[in-house]
């Protein structure tokens, strides 16, 4: 008999502890049958900007779920959401939604951005080695300049 046949089977802790912003998977079916992509935001940070969001998510109620074809709704369940005006709330975060698109549209920007930035910050690396280069072997810099950021500011009639 070896010593693994006497031992219990571990207990996965992601079947005890779940995170307190998990969404019941139907809920989650539900919103990408309907195009729609989730995310908890700031309850007082919507609330102080009128309820608009600086990425465009809108706040969830049940009651729109509800008509969206999710059944099950039960209103004291803490997976549901227990907020008395209809919402989904996870201590001062309330579920919101925007659509599919937007979100698509939005991780395509911050990539775009992201690689921007990068390549910006790879040519001032470049001109700073240049320019070092020119220091160590006795050029100074009266006479010669190395401009960083040339292409950034070029590339608009390109595109």
């Amino acid at each position: 008999m070896s010593a693994r046949q006497g031992m219990a089977t571990p207990i996965n802790p992601n079947e005890l502890f779940q995170n307190p912003l998990t969404l019941d998977p139907e809920i989650v079916e539900v919103l990408k049958k309907n195009n729609l992509h989730c995310r908890f935001v700031n309850y007082k940070k919507l609330a102080a900007n009128d309820g608009i969001d600086e990425h465009y998510f809108t706040p969830l109620r049940r009651s729109q779920l509800k008509e969206m074809g999710y059944a099950k709704m039960d209103t004291h369940s803490f997976l549901q959401g227990n907020d008395v005006e209809g919402y989904f709330r996870r201590g001062d975060l309330i579920l919101c939604v925007r659509p599919v698109e937007i979100n698509e549209k939005h991780k395509a920007y911050l990539k775009q951005e992201n690689e921007r930035l990068s390549t910006k910050k790879a040519n001032r690396k470049h001109a700073s080695a240049i320019s070092e280069m020119l220091r160590d072997r006795g050029m100074s810099n009266e006479h010669s300049q190395v401009t960083s950021g040339y292409e950034d500011e070029g590339d608009e009639d390109a595109e």
